[in-house]
């Protein structure tokens, strides 16, 4: 049988600090780890009735550019399509393949109307504060945002490329995003957007009842996202959104709870509290990984393969355009394409 024993004098105290640490350190542990309160399927991403640690953007999200080109758009007129690129200062090489392959569709086909620039940030040395200035000075394709270039500013970029083109090209009909390792035919995308039929979701592989990682690189806690699965999103390597959606995503970032994981963040948690949905078939234009000559005319992004330059000269014949001495030359493209 059990007896209860009083703890008289100095052992009491001791075993009330030791409990007090105990009980403090168990709350701090379910606030930072643990949901604020048990979920039903009926409030799934119910963003506004649920407390959730750290769920505006910090109040310094950048909203200012070291370089903004803000005359792009114009100095581009009657563009059909906007794209920013993901890139990061000393990614010089995939930029300068982008601009020398899909950046420059429109030199091949009038009708493609697409502009592109390349969303960096800050420079950490005086040498890529150079290799910033001198891109900008050559090509006026650079905008370069307040925030740090890492896994974790992501979503910072992000915020910052729409809140740009809301303010600088918000007459554009279409924005796109993408990488700086992807290769776009821009032909057959811009044959796509003449004949779909919807404006209002996104064009992109999206992928449902994605799990939340609690580990690892992509680690994000119960306490800063406290779902198992998020919304409905986007791969983050390329999309596509009529532009006059942009101001209801960038409404909703001061709404719906902030997430470093970009892609889940703007195609899933933005778009759902904006009321954004993504299109369902357009995940058959996109590839990752390899590419076949019997893909042209029938995809529209590449995603993570080797030699852009080689497969873009050889997108050009599929359309019977012509590289002569390493110098593009237009040529008529066929007629019904």
């Amino acid at each position: 049988m059990l007896r209860y024993v009083p703890i008289k004098g100095r052992g009491m105290s001791k075993a009330l600090v030791f409990l007090g640490v105990i009980v403090t350190a168990s709350i701090m542990l379910s606030y930072q780890y643990l949901p604020m309160r048990r979920f039903s399927p009926e409030d799934q991403f119910d963003f506004e009735n649920v407390t959730i640690r750290n769920p505006l953007p910090p109040p310094h999200l950048p909203e200012t550019y070291t370089i903004s080109e803000p005359d792009f758009c114009s100095r581009h007129p009657d563009l059909q399509i906007i794209a920013y690129v993901h890139s990061s200062v000393n990614e010089t090489e995939k930029r300068r393949v982008t601009r020398e392959t899909w950046a420059r569709a429109s030199e091949f086909d009038s009708r493609v109307r697409a502009g592109v620039v390349f969303m960096v940030g800050s420079a950490k040395t005086p040498s890529e504060a150079a290799i910033v200035m001198e891109e900008s000075r050559v090509h006026r394709d650079i905008v370069q945002g307040e925030y740090d270039d890492s896994y974790h500013t992501l979503s910072y970029k992000a915020l910052a490329s729409l809140r740009w083109v809301s303010v600088y090209c918000p007459h554009v009909p279409w924005t796109l995003h993408a990488d700086d390792d992807v290769l776009l035919d821009l032909f057959l995308l811009n044959r796509f957007l003449k004949v779909v039929d919807t404006d209002d979701s996104f064009f992109c592989f999206n992928w449902k009842g994605s799990e939340v990682r609690r580990s690892g690189r992509w680690r994000v806690s119960l306490g800063q996202f406290p779902w198992k699965a998020y919304p409905p999103y986007c791969s983050g390597a390329v999309w596509i959104l009529a532009t006059r959606l942009i101001h209801r995503l960038l409404t909703a970032s001061r709404q719906a709870p902030f997430l470093w994981v970009d892609d889940a963040y703007v195609t899933g948690v933005l778009a759902k509290r904006a009321g954004i949905g993504h299109f369902e078939h357009f995940k058959e234009f996109l590839k990752k990984d390899e590419i076949t000559e019997s893909d042209f005319g029938k995809v529209i992004a590449w995603v993570h393969i080797p030699d852009r330059g080689h497969w873009w000269r050889t997108l050009l014949s599929h359309y019977r355009y012509r590289d002569r001495e390493n110098r593009y030359n237009i040529f008529e493209v066929p007629s019904g394409t």
